[in-house]
């Protein structure tokens, strides 16, 4: 394996990766819960999941936004969908 490869894998803070139940049912990594709250977004007043995607998609026009959006959509999408 390349050195620079197995060195970017060690240095990977997997625990910011995990997702945590935030309330409501609504679970959310690091990352996510550090934009949201640099956005001022309520996110921990959301009484669901469903709740939190219509705030989000209030805030189409920005893009740290629409990513989140897209990624907890898809969170609640293999998680919560009944196949």
């Amino acid at each position: 394996m390349d050195e620079q490869l197995k060195n970017s894998i060690d240095n990977i803070d997997y625990h910011r990766l995990l997702h945590k139940n935030v309330g409501g049912g609504i679970y959310l990594n690091e990352e996510q819960i550090e934009i949201l709250d640099e956005h001022q977004i309520p996110y921990k007043t959301c009484k669901d999941i469903h709740e939190l995607l219509y705030l989000l998609e209030q805030f189409e026009e920005d893009e740290e936004i629409e990513y989140i959006l897209q990624e907890i959509a898809e969170f609640n999408y293999y998680h919560n969908t009944k196949k």
